[in-house]
């Protein structure tokens, strides 16, 4: 027990091993299924376009590896209406555009290579 206790304690003082990081990933995982779920709810509503929280919400999904696919995927099985998934692909194409400085057209070749590295496509 007692060798135990030292061979933990000198593999956790070299870095060797380390509890935190699964706390740490579960941490990441469930604030980004809750940006997931609060903008799929918020997208079905009528006042939308009046939302500023999307903001920060679409940059976190951005910046975090998988939330893009993540938010689009649970969307598309999620979203019936396809006003409403219109909707969705236009902010999308508008934050990315705005992420990536681009010109407010619809189609520009960074957004596209970003979104298709993203989304795993190319």
């Amino acid at each position: 027990l007692i060798l135990g206790i030292l061979i933990y304690l000198v593999l956790t003082s070299c870095g060797l091993f380390e509890l935190d990081s699964e706390v740490g990933n579960t941490a990441k995982i469930t604030e980004l299924a809750k940006v997931v779920d609060s903008l799929i709810k918020l997208i079905q509503q009528e006042e939308w376009d009046q939302l500023d929280c999307r903001k920060k919400s679409y940059e976190l999904l951005h910046q975090t590896q998988g939330g893009v696919k993540l938010f689009l995927d649970t969307a598309f099985v999620l979203i019936q209406e396809p006003k409403v998934i219109h909707k969705l692909t236009f902010y999308v194409m508008k934050k990315e555009n705005q992420l990536h400085k681009c010109q407010q057209q619809l189609i520009s070749v960074p957004v596209l290579k970003c979104l298709r590295t993203k989304l795993g496509t190319g």
